[in-house]
């Protein structure tokens, strides 16, 4: 029954249609021609556009149907060969974009229509059988046609722009989505149509990462963020049928995974993040402009999760924030790493009011600054020991009662060394601690601050002498290179330095720690 719907749709309406405008033409014309035949005069181009020779008509009719149907013919040529290479170049989907476009159709009807009504006038064209409208308006019909090729070519050429594609393909899949609310028995069409424009997205982003054009590249991923945003909103709305996808339809998932994201729901939050993760390996060393861009989409996807309050699909995207960082270790990507960082804790901050995800995440940081540390990676170990130091101090500024197990994780962050060699590149843990400690201090949080002095104490006076020298150091906020943060991690504000200063006197006992002290400190 489907198949047979789907051939209705695709030859017999559009052939019913043609046709039936031909035969309500020729009909018509019958009915109006006796209008032009019996008004005597008529206006000045009555000759011009309705002859009044048979002979002459006929002539016309034949040498303009050799006209159109070579027009026609070259316009189809033309626009099938664009239309390939740009399926070639970008998706497949390009094809289907194109044939269902109702301006695309509508041309089609322009160009058939005038051709079959001329055939049929050509036949039954004589002296004693003539219509005048009937040859008129197979003239209008047939210089509309070949008028309306100028532009019919700028539309096809507006048409395969790749943003103009990208942003179909969005809709195709927004409108999928919004039109399951209360029709279940689309949900096997709607789903395969989603994860298909999904993936086709994914190749032009790819199809550009292959000739350099980052900026398409970024308008792909863009898509997929956006297609994500929605999908959030409307998830909630979603018949039960949806999250019920069968086995294999995400390639490469064992059973367990595959039961496991049908029991939580997050089926398609897999298949975005699928094809950000192809993007995001495709780029690493190489485009870090890419990898940068799909640690926000990430973030953004997550925070939208968190607003709808779906934790089902958050924790799935924190769990997609420890894989990037994964990757980007395993390659030795510092600069990526340092930048999907960076977003890891913009989703924190933004959790604030969460201290069960805000722990978990804080966590996943301490793990992976440790296992920079072992695979010798240094700089990754400073940039989550300043992460984790922001993330203390806002928690302590907004939600005091969650800040407990965050120092706690922030202070192991600087206990693991194992070697003499640990212990030297544990120089940036030790800066961020100490001005967390200047933090502590400007508070009047006292005990919070002996904490952090009870853990540096192991340290030797030399080299907490040299921490404090390098700490003050830095007397620009601005880091010296071009970088996604743009922020040293070490520059201590000029009002927070006495803080700081204080802090250090007691580590190197150059003065008694007092059992109070002073907000104004």
């Amino acid at each position: 029954m489907r198949k047979l719907e789907s051939a209705f749709k695709v030859w017999l309406f559009p052939i019913a249609i043609a046709i039936g405008i031909c035969v309500a033409l020729m009909l018509g014309s019958r009915w109006a021609d006796f209008l032009i035949n019996s008004t005597p005069g008529g206006p000045w181009f009555r000759n011009f556009i309705f002859p009044p020779d048979p002979d002459l008509a006929r002539e016309t009719i034949l040498a303009s149907l050799q006209t159109l149907a070579g027009v026609f013919g070259i316009s189809i040529t033309v626009v099938a060969i664009i239309v390939q290479l740009a399926a070639t170049r970008y998706t497949s989907r390009v094809v289907d974009l194109f044939l269902k476009d109702v301006r695309n159709i509508g041309i089609f009807f322009v160009y058939v229509i005038p051709l079959v009504l001329g055939m049929w006038l050509a036949n039954v064209l004589d002296d004693t059988d003539y219509s005048r409208l009937a040859v008129g308006t197979f003239m209008i019909l047939t210089t509309l046609a070949i008028v309306l090729i100028i532009p019919y070519f700028q539309f096809v050429f507006v048409f395969l722009q790749p943003h103009n594609i990208i942003a179909k393909i969005e809709r195709s899949i927004e409108s999928q989505l919004s039109g399951l609310a209360g029709k279940p028995r689309h949900t096997v069409r709607a789903r395969r149509e989603v994860t298909n424009s999904l993936r086709q997205l994914s190749d032009i982003a790819l199809a550009s990462i292959s000739q350099s054009d980052i900026v398409l590249c970024l308008e792909s991923l863009s898509s997929i963020r956006e297609v994500a945003l929605y999908y959030l909103r409307v998830k909630a709305t979603l018949p039960p049928e949806w999250h019920r996808i069968e086995s294999g339809h995400i390639v490469g998932l064992s059973e367990e995974m595959w039961q496991e994201i049908v029991r939580s729901r997050t089926w398609l939050e897999m298949e975005v993040f699928k094809q950000y993760e192809v993007a995001y390996t495709s780029t690493l060393r190489k485009v870090r402009d890419v990898n940068s861009f799909v640690a926000r989409g990430m973030r953004e996807i997550a925070e939208q999760a968190a607003v709808t309050m779906d934790d089902a699909s958050l924790g799935f995207m924190i769990k997609g924030f420890n894989t990037l960082i994964m990757y980007a270790l395993s390659e030795r990507d510092i600069r990526s790493c340092v930048n999907v960082l960076y977003q890891y804790r913009l989703l924190a901050e933004a959790l604030l009011y969460r201290p069960d995800i805000l722990e978990r995440i804080a966590q996943h940081l301490k793990y992976y600054g440790h296992s920079s540390q072992r695979r010798r990676i240094y700089f990754i170990l400073d940039a989550v020991a300043y992460d984790m130091r922001i993330l203390v101090e806002m928690s302590y500024q907004h939600f005091p009662e969650n800040g407990e197990r965050l120092l706690k994780l922030f202070l192991e962050l600087g206990q693991s060394a194992e070697s003499s060699e640990d212990f030297t590149f544990l120089r940036g843990v030790r800066k961020s601690q100490a001005m967390l400690a200047g933090f502590f201090i400007r508070a009047g949080r006292i005990a919070l601050a002996r904490r952090i002095l009870d853990d540096m104490m192991r340290e030797t006076q030399d080299f907490l002498r040299s921490v404090r020298r390098e700490l003050f150091t830095v007397q620009s906020r601005e880091f010296w290179e071009i970088e996604d943060r743009g922020v040293s991690f070490y520059f201590v504000e000029p009002e927070h330095r006495p803080s700081v200063e204080l802090f250090f006197s007691w580590v190197m006992k150059e003065s008694p720690i007092p059992l109070e002290i002073p907000q104004s400190a």
